[in-house]
């Protein structure tokens, strides 16, 4: 019997994997988990096939927590399925030990696919992310999605994690508040994010 922990905070996510899950294995133990407490609680009390979760969950060090499955927990698969794009954000996670990622838009074919190559000890990689590393477009290593910003891009980072507004850093800069809304759009475009929440997550994500 196939045993799967299931860790991401948005409840309807979790549902569905299970689904997934239950479709397609007959006799599976799927457990839940939402928080930094569920993991852990889950963790040490069993042993799992494959671990499925997004990069972010309240109160958890994605990365070390991959890291410490990967050491600690040698039997058990990671899969990251998450909402943030596999061209910008796998080659951490598979660094950190990942066997797997996939964006949640892929088809319930792939996903399929996926967790069946993982399943038999074989690391997935998307097409489209294979055309990627092909083509070179970043290399195999570590990367660090904040160092394509620019310098001026860094400091309207830095400002905006501290929570300072458009307007407080217009000022503070001496720059015009559309010039200050420009930066913004190009590092929120080269982080592949949409809001400040994300821009949050992704500097916690790489020690920013």
């Amino acid at each position: 019997m196939k045993k799967f922990l299931i860790i991401d905070r948005n409840i309807i996510a979790r549902f569905g994997i299970k689904l997934l899950l239950q479709r397609k294995f007959n006799r599976a133990l799927i457990h839940e988990a939402s928080d930094t407490e569920g993991i852990e609680l889950s963790l040490t009390q069993n042993q799992y096939d494959m671990v499925i979760m997004e990069i972010q969950t309240p109160g958890t060090e994605t990365i070390q927590l991959v890291q410490y499955i990967n050491k600690n927990l040698p039997v058990t698969r990671v899969f990251i399925f998450s909402s943030y794009e596999e061209n910008l954000y796998a080659q951490l996670f598979f660094n950190a030990g990942a066997m797997g990622y996939l964006c949640k838009t892929a088809s319930i074919k792939e996903i399929e696919k996926a967790i069946d190559k993982m399943l038999n000890n074989v690391k997935y990689i998307s097409v489209s992310l294979a055309q990627i590393f092909k083509n070179k477009k970043f290399e195999l290593n570590s990367i660090n999605l904040f160092g394509r910003l620019s310098e001026r891009e860094t400091e309207i980072a830095s400002l905006l994690l501290a929570g300072q507004s458009v307007s407080y850093i217009s000022l503070s800069k001496k720059i015009k508040p559309s010039t200050t809304c420009t930066y913004k759009s190009r590092l929120f475009d080269k982080l592949g994010i949409t809001n400040l929440l994300q821009l949050k997550e992704v500097a916690t994500l790489y020690n920013f």
